[in-house]
């Protein structure tokens, strides 16, 4: 599973297999496209998804279909209703043919989205009796293969799982960070899952080349991941007292929005949550590309992951800072960094999600801007809280749970 910009579809390509037909966009494939509520779609994308479905594709619609297309036209969606559901307004639960493949209009709920997918969707992944409450999900990047395993039960799960990855699984357990070697035979991949745990199974070539993801393995080796993926952690698990029975979590945020500033340039508002940062070179600092050793100063703006509570020090900053928590001024370094200072504590947001760190680099003598990502301590997240996708600020966002 992954998440798709609709400025993509129009290039998205479509590839009849053997196991099925699949929406190819850029290196990934999907079997199933989810389309979120919308009231506006581009005309292009609507084709896109009319062409996946005419050649055996697989599409669920949830809870809102779309009223106008851009360029404007308020005919176009319409008349394309009316073609696949035999009505401009079906109703909620029907599932339809249309060309060779198959379109189903869904209620909104979660569960209802999931249960639907397992039910009506092949099986990418076939598992043995005992893994029934395994959730999957699937990304496939150009030379690795990265399942996402949850036990969503109160038991244990232990059974065999077939993925589709090529060559022997690496384990990492996203509880504690451990990784190791997996055990695959004709049967699958052994799974053993706590309750409630997840684990990251990965199939990867051993030439893979990404950021560095650093996790201590058990024989005290390091193991290198590098990826532009996100996993973030969010649950809503309580005990018979309504208290979450989830710990904290360090996520690191190594992708930022930047902007050098000379030293009488004024940017307004540039600390706030609703400033418009989209014109701003993305920079990541896990590949060493957010210094700059030309400008007096450098802006940066990343999203905080939900249930952020606080920011380690010293701040991986080279000379002097300030940052900001939604327009809210939290700290400022002048002279040498302290080693002994307590970490800086983050407010309480009114908003769960979409809020922004802010942090303005001083040149002092020689490069400025972040060394490596930033961790940031999170308390778990109530999932009711976390309303849609673009609420995570995916755009500029990529965490990593440690």
């Amino acid at each position: 599973m992954n998440i798709v910009d609709d400025a993509f579809l129009p290039d998205s390509s479509v590839h009849v297999e053997r196991g099925g037909t699949k929406l190819s966009v850029g290196p990934e494939q999907f079997r199933v496209l989810v389309v979120p509520p919308v009231t506006a779609i581009g005309q292009e994308s609507l084709r896109a998804i009319d062409g996946f479905l005419e050649q055996s594709g697989h599409v669920a619609w949830i809870e809102r279909l779309p009223r106008v297309t851009w360029p404007l036209d308020e005919n176009e969606p319409q008349r394309t209703l009316q073609r696949w559901f035999g009505s401009a307004r079906p109703r909620l639960g029907q599932t339809v043919t249309v060309g060779r493949g198959r379109l189903s209009f869904l209620p909104g709920e979660g569960r209802t989205v999931c249960d639907y997918l397992d039910r009506e969707s092949n099986p990418e992944v076939v598992v043995s009796d005992g893994l029934e409450a395994l959730r999957v999900t699937h990304r496939r990047a150009s030379d690795m293969d990265l399942f996402l395993l949850f036990n969503d039960s109160d038991q244990f799960a232990r059974g065999q799982a077939q993925l589709s990855g090529d060559g022997e699984a690496l384990l990492i357990d996203m509880d504690k960070g451990h990784a190791f070697q997996g055990t695959t035979d004709a049967s699958g991949l052994h799974i053993v899952l706590r309750p409630h745990q997840s684990v990251c199974a990965v199939f990867g070539t051993p030439a893979a080349q990404l950021p560095v993801w650093t996790c201590d393995r058990p024989a005290g080796e390091k193991v290198d991941m590098s990826n532009d993926w996100t996993i973030q952690l969010a649950a809503g698990q309580f005990d018979d007292k309504g208290q979450c029975t989830l710990g904290d979590a360090n996520v690191e945020l190594p992708v930022f929005r930047m902007k050098g500033r000379g030293p009488y340039e004024r940017v307004a508002g540039w600390t706030q949550r609703d400033y418009d940062d989209s014109g701003w070179k993305q920079v990541h600092a896990l590949r060493g590309n957010a210094l700059s050793a030309d400008d007096a100063s450098i802006l940066l703006r990343a999203v905080l992951p939900p249930g952020a509570k606080s920011i380690a020090v010293p701040l991986p900053v080279t000379g002097e800072y300030a940052i900001w928590g939604n327009g809210r001024l939290l700290a400022k370094s002048l002279g040498p960094q302290r080693t002994d200072e307590e970490d800086i504590a983050l407010p309480s947001f009114p908003e769960p999600t979409g809020n922004v760190l802010a942090i303005e680099t001083y040149a002092h003598h020689t490069e400025t801007g972040l060394t490596e990502p930033i961790d940031v301590t999170c308390g778990p997240a109530p999932i009711a809280q976390l309303r849609s996708w673009e609420d995570l600020g995916f755009g500029y966002y990529s965490g990593r749970v440690l």
